[in-house]
């Protein structure tokens, strides 16, 4: 059960907002995350997804600058706590279109409203937004005029109940009217990724996301197939996805909730190399050791990983007194003529750097000599020329501590680890894995509905090192 949840400003580090369904919980107790986080250095991800404390077991979430952080007594799946505090940003993002510190104090009570309906005595409950609209308005112009008139000091309160609370479809409205019927679907995907000094692939994988804004009216029945669904081994579904028909051939076959919306999460993994060099194939790819590697990741002689859009060669050497920096970009797979777009580059400096010089063919070069980081923004990928970066770092071999009996002494600072690489990057109208959609289908109504699908992959924690 949860018993607490604190809505944390990463800025101030002030409780912005806390709401209990169990015992009182002293707000103190957000001191073990902050604790946490100093650990490791400020950096979030870093931290354990569950941090124990004397008496709680606490799990956060962030996003917007906001630390959602949810105590509970008692052993509980972690995975449900996390996405419940996941649903909350997704429910308060809906509504006011951020979670920012301004935005949580300027609607601080329909925030309050909203965790009354979304839990009850510590277990999830309603999450659906259609459900909560109807309960819950969102803020707007009229509802204030309507709240200011009634009296009620910003609560806007609704007497009717919720259409979906009663349907077999909770997640749809009954009697949805638009003007224009149209459906659009969105599919990103993130690669994670880190190579090695020579460019082999270390680890991989692809997270992906497919959005949905559906404007329909009426009760729209959606049949929507892939291209190699196969992939598909991974993937979380939206609750009005059927589960039995993606079991059978992978077709997500539901009937759509109004408005925006997640239909589908999937993950696909980079597949084990065949030691013997044989697999099964298929017209979709090829299937080792029980997994599935599609045809844009393999073919017979080829690695499975080659989609990757860009080659990064580091060429990094470290002494006590100097350094030299040579590094070169290039595009690496031609992903159906669509270039590599806001391409930057992050690499840590050695902690006893004193001076860098480091220049660029190409795109601008960052240097912050205080932060010992070097960004170099590559902007558009061009064909014509590959991307270099060179020049040389001073390190400082001496370095005289601030304790007075000490003050005379010295000690030599040998050079830090290879930095490790940081790539960010995006490409609009193609997925690295490829997954396309092949057909969609609408029934139990008798209009032809306007559709739109688009594509985008980005990078997500796409690192190379250069030792």
């Amino acid at each position: 059960m949860i018993e607490s949840l604190f809505m944390l400003s990463e800025e101030s580090r002030d409780v912005l907002i806390e709401k209990h369904w169990g015992a009182l919980i002293d707000r103190s107790v957000s001191e073990y995350y902050w604790d946490e986080l100093a650990k490791f250095d400020g950096i979030e991800r870093e931290i354990p997804a569950v941090i124990n404390s004397p008496q709680y077991y606490m799990f956060h979430y962030k996003n917007d600058g906001i630390i959602m952080l949810c105590c509970c007594q008692r052993e509980v799946g972690p995975l449900l706590v996390i996405e419940f505090l996941a649903k909350i940003c997704e429910i308060l993002t809906d509504y006011f279109g951020d979670t920012s510190e301004k935005t949580l104090r300027a609607n601080f009570v329909t925030v309050y409203q909203l965790l009354e309906e979304v839990c009850d005595s510590g277990m999830p409950c309603i999450t659906e937004m259609n459900i909560l609209k109807d309960m819950i308005p969102p803020p707007s112009m009229m509802n204030r005029l309507s709240s200011a008139m009634q009296g009620t000091k910003g609560v806007v309160l609704t007497k009717d109940v919720p259409e979906g609370i009663l349907s077999n479809v909770p997640w749809r409205r009954a009697g949805v009217k638009h003007s224009s019927n149209e459906i659009f679907f969105d599919i990103t995907e993130e690669v994670d990724v880190t190579l090695n000094r020579d460019g082999q692939v270390v680890s991989m994988q692809i997270i992906g996301d497919m959005n949905c804004n559906c404007k329909l009216s009426g009760m729209p029945d959606i049949t929507l197939t892939f291209q190699n669904p196969q992939m598909l081994g991974d993937a979380r579904l939206h609750p009005s996805v059927r589960f039995a028909r993606f079991a059978s051939d992978r077709a997500l076959s539901f009937v759509p909730p109004d408005g925006q919306f997640t239909l589908m999460q999937y993950k696909i993994l980079d597949g084990d190399e065949d030691k013997h060099g044989k697999g099964k194939f298929n017209k979709g790819g090829m299937i080792k050791g029980g997994k599935f590697i599609p045809a844009n990741f393999a073919s017979k002689g080829e690695a499975h990983h080659s989609r990757l859009p860009i080659y990064i060669k580091p060429q990094i050497s470290l002494t006590e007194h100097n350094g030299r920096v040579n590094v070169i970009v290039g595009s690496k797979t031609d992903l159906d003529g669509k270039p590599v777009e806001n391409l930057v580059l992050s690499m840590p400096l050695p902690s006893n750097t004193a001076h860098a010089d480091l220049t660029a063919n190409c795109g601008t070069v960052e240097l912050d000599i205080k932060k010992r980081v070097c960004k170099w923004d590559i902007g558009k990928l061009p064909k014509d020329k590959n991307p270099m970066l060179t020049g040389t770092l001073r390190m400082n071999a001496e370095v005289i501590t601030e304790d007075e009996e000490a003050a005379a002494t010295t000690r030599r600072l040998a050079p830090t680890a290879a930095p490790v690489i940081t790539v960010d990057f995006k490409i609009t109208g193609v997925t690295i894995s490829g997954l396309a959609v092949d057909s969609l289908t609408l029934s139990n109504e008798n209009y032809k509905p306007y559709k739109g699908i688009r594509s985008a992959t980005k990078a997500g924690l796409f690192q190379v090192r250069t030792g």
